[in-house]
């Protein structure tokens, strides 16, 4: 675990990040530990042409990028990481029916992987691979039963540097929250609306049949993601004599 302090968000005072990091410790445990949610754990697979294995994975986050969220859930070919979308867990502002709210802290993917990556996505009718991780993070909130999600601006992005970023930063943070209705909030973050299946941006009519398919793999990704945390839940679950 990371320790208090740590700032998963740019521009943040030392009392905010320390709130975020001991926030996220006490909720990591008590979110985790009451549904038997063990770590790394498969979300999804599907297999490739080649016979090769493309996954959707909860990992903690390697050491060097825990400061930008500690956990990950990533789309794996084999053991290899695609892209990786982290979060910690944050305090609901609005729902309190529920303990925790998530907080999207870092999307990455790796150039090294981009020909990994489309053949994914080909395989997958030309979607971007981007969808498929917050299609799982749907089914994970579904099971953990978090009803709020939020996700930092790039410029809060704690690798975000003025001088030296291209529009592609913004591209990769702003544009997936907004395609997603996402809009900012009084503590400059964006707060996405649930579930996180339908996109807001409609595609041209001669598209149309493709998002419907595209929506189709978003829906049974998130529906898979939920099944498969359940049917593990059930199979730990102590059975008392």
């Amino acid at each position: 675990m990371n320790h208090p302090g740590k700032c998963y968000l740019k521009n943040s005072d030392t009392k905010q990040a320390g709130e975020l990091a001991l926030n996220h410790q006490r909720l990591y445990q008590k979110v985790l530990t009451k549904k038997n949610i063990h770590i790394p754990q498969i979300l999804w697979h599907t297999e490739l042409p080649d016979n090769t294995r493309a996954s959707i994975q909860l990992i903690n986050t390697k050491i060097k990028y825990f400061y930008e969220g500690e956990l990950s859930i990533c789309l794996m070919s084999e053991q290899t990481i695609i892209n990786e979308l982290s979060f910690i867990f944050k305090r609901p502002a609005h729902d309190r029916t529920t303990s925790a709210a998530i907080l999207l802290t870092r999307l990455q993917g790796t150039k090294e992987q981009r020909t990994i990556n489309q053949k994914i996505a080909k395989h997958l009718k030309d979607m971007n691979t981007k969808y498929l991780l917050m299609s799982a993070l749907g089914g994970l909130m579904a099971h953990l039963n978090i009803k709020e999600v939020y996700a930092i601006p790039a410029h809060r992005q704690p690798s975000f540097h003025p001088n030296n970023q291209c529009n592609d930063f913004f591209d990769i943070y702003n544009e997936l929250w907004e395609s997603y209705g996402g809009s900012k909030t009084q503590e400059d973050l964006y707060q996405i609306p649930m579930p996180l299946i339908k996109l807001q941006n409609p595609e041209k009519s001669k598209h149309r049949a493709r998002s419907r398919h595209h929506e189709a793999i978003r829906r049974d990704i998130s529906s898979a993601t939920e099944t498969q945390l359940k049917q593990r839940f059930i199979a730990r679950k102590p059975v008392n004599p």
